[in-house]
């Protein structure tokens, strides 16, 4: 008899990492747990995500939420679970909402999340962009059991991988889900069968919590900015040039220049040290085409 779980989940870094699992005879998919379909862009189309889209092609089904779990979803679960039976996994990966303990207590064996940092370092839901601003070398992949501790579950084993020195953060995140998708499936059974023990982790982790980002996280002041162009602070020209690759795709390193035009917002797109010094390959000023530095530099008042 196959293992079978409860997918809790919303990205395609979900569906990444459990790609393996989902395609393997030993493990089955009974339903999927994942965030209604939310509007986006100017039309504001609602749009699916990869897990629902996925669920609706297996005939899988699924428990939509709006803002939270709350008791409308845990009555629809229990009304599944009647049909279904209890799994033996509750498996979230890359999904954004915190998870009640009823739901924690649902299945036969531990909760499993997936988190993408070497924890107890990076708790929170932004892991790979702070390995990258702080220019780390080294990370991992954990998979952990969950509690109501966020991020604090006993660690069932952690897959180490060395940090690109170009990475954005979907090279980073594409290689993490990527090296758990291989494995995920033998350490599950595994852990089913006790050939693994999970161990505890820190209570305390040296590192802040990687919160969520937001685009005035992304702000850096141009003064800053002219500084690492200069290379008279070279801690400077490193975290400028980390932090264009920890926001790219988003929420994408931004400043506000003057222009002949008065103050405009300017988005970083991509930079590079050169002799000591951070070189802007590729900016967007606010109005503009995203363009090489040196078609625009001339917009700016006191670029030097």
């Amino acid at each position: 008899m196959p293992y079978s779980l409860v997918l809790v989940g919303s990205t395609n870094h979900t569906l990444t990492a459990t790609n393996q699992l989902l395609n393997s005879p030993d493990f089955k998919v009974l339903f999927a747990i994942t965030p209604e379909p939310k509007p986006q862009g100017k039309q504001k189309t609602l749009v699916q995500n990869p897990v629902q889209t996925w669920a609706e092609k297996q005939n899988i089904p699924t428990v939509l939420i709006k803002d939270k779990i709350n008791d409308q979803e845990q009555a629809q679960v229990q009304r599944l679970i009647q049909n279904v039976g209890k799994p033996d996994y509750l498996l979230v990966v890359d999904f954004g909402y915190k998870i009640p303990n009823w739901l924690l207590g649902l299945a036969n064996f531990h909760p499993i999340n997936i988190h993408p940092s070497d924890l107890p370092r990076w708790r929170g839901s932004s892991p790979g962009q702070f390995v990258l601003l702080n220019g780390e070398k080294e990370s991992a992949i954990s998979i952990i059991t969950m509690s109501s501790n966020f991020d604090q579950g006993e660690i069932v084993s952690k897959i180490p991988f060395s940090v690109g020195e170009n990475w954005t953060q979907k090279e980073y995140y594409h290689q993490a889900f990527d090296l758990v998708a291989k494995e995920l499936p033998e350490i599950l059974i595994g852990l089913a069968e006790n050939k693994i023990t999970p161990r505890p982790q820190p209570t305390k982790s040296p590192t802040p919590t990687a919160n969520r980002l937001t685009k005035e996280d992304s702000f850096r002041d141009w003064q800053l900015i002219m500084s690492a162009l200069s290379g008279e602070d070279q801690k400077v020209v490193s975290q400028i040039e980390q932090a264009t690759r920890a926001f790219q795709p988003w929420p994408i390193l931004w400043t506000l220049v003057d222009t002949k035009h008065g103050q405009k917002r300017m988005k970083i797109l991509e930079t590079i040290i050169s002799s000591g010094k951070l070189e802007l390959i590729k900016v967007q000023i606010e109005g503009g085409q995203p363009a090489h530095w040196n078609q625009v530099k001339n917009q700016i008042e006191e670029t030097n």
